[in-house]
Order: structure tokens, then C-alpha cells, then sequence
């Protein structure tokens, strides 16, 4: 079997990833993934190494690493044989997965006014006041859209940033049904 590992840089990005996957937005569905389960990790470590290598003979992983900040190379412990690891992609939130927020809200075009000194996610913060880094507030938000409303978010997000994106990065829209 060829297995699906998700790793999310943030947490944001992994109660997004969650939402998606619980919805049956994204291509893989959740027996896909590797133990079931998507991972709030930068790099293959730990736990990770172990449910990599304990896979059957002839069992692969597919590897997509979401986040804002894919300036790390993906490091591929020695202890995992090579044959396990059928691919790599990383799926860049460039600039920051708070303009998701920005997007949806119709607050892009002022928030572009901006942007030369203010992160996303502070201009965010100013405009929603509830507004936390937290996991239970990307649910929320999500949540409450429909999967349609996600997904022409998703669009529209690459629409307006998938040239930002560096040649060997996937957009969100690679991975979800549309």
C-alpha cells in the first residue's frame, strides 16, 4: 500500500488540514494517511521514524509537508530505508496561512496597502479582534464555510499567490478535490 504522510509546520495549518480531511475535501481520505492521522512536524522525527519503518515490505509513503516556511530541506533520517519514501512535496501557505483569513473576510485588497509593514496575521488581529493562533478558532472558522466556500477560498488564494510559490511547491489546490 502507498500510504499519505501530512506534516503542517503550524497549527493552524493542521486543524485547517484536519477540517479538510474530516469534510472529504483534500484527494486522500483519512485511512490513507500513515496511522491514520496528520502531523504537526517540521521534519520526519520520533514517533514518526518508527511508524515509517514499521511499515510492511512494498509499503510506501507519499510525504506533503504544509506551511508558510519551507526554507528546510526535508531531512530523511538514515534509519529510513529509501525504498519506504515513494515522494516529497512541500505545499507552501506563502505568506502566511492568515491570508486565508484575509481572503475570505474581503480584506486582501486593504490589507495589500500594507503589506511593505505588516505581517498577515497582525493586520488580521486588528480587524478581528477575536482572532488567536489557535486551533479551535481555524476550526471555527472552517467549520462554519461549506465545502464549496472552502474550496473557491482555496482557489482564490491561488489565484492571487500560486506565482509567489517556488517551482518544487505544490499549492493547496493540488491536494484537494475541486
Amino acid at each position: 500500500m502507498n500510504y499519505v504522510l501530512i506534516m503542517t509546520e503550524g497549527s493552524d495549518e493542521l486543524s485547517f488540514i484536519n477540517v479538510l480531511i474530516d469534510r472529504g475535501i483534500l484527494k486522500f481520505n483519512k485511512e490513507q494517511l500513515l496511522m491514520e492521522e496528520i502531523y504537526h512536524a517540521r521534519q520526519i522525527t520520533g514517533q514518526l521514524i518508527g511508524n515509517i519503518q514499521s511499515l510492511p515490505i512494498g509499503d510506501t509513503v507519499n510525504i506533503y509537508r504544509i506551511g508558510d516556511k519551507l526554507s528546510d530541506k526535508l531531512k530523511i533520517p538514515k534509519e529510513i530505508l529509501p525504498e519506504k519514501i515513494n515522494c516529497k512535496y512541500d505545499i507552501s501557505t506563502t505568506p502566511e496561512f492568515e491570508i486565508l483569513f484575509l481572503l475570505n473576510e474581503n480584506l486582501y485588497d486593504d490589507y495589500m496597502k500594507v503589506k511593505s509593514f505588516k505581517k498577515p496575521s497582525e493586520y488580521y488581529k486588528e480587524y478581528n479582534r477575536k482572532y488567536k493562533k489557535q486551533a479551535s478558532f481555524v476550526k471555527e472558522c472552517f467549520n462554519s464555510m461549506t465545502n464549496e466556500e472552502i474550496i473557491n477560498l482555496i482557489n482564490l488564494y491561488v489565484k492571487k499567490h500560486g506565482k509567489s510559490h517556488k517551482d518544487n511547491q505544490l499549492t493547496l489546490k493540488e491536494i484537494i478535490n475541486c
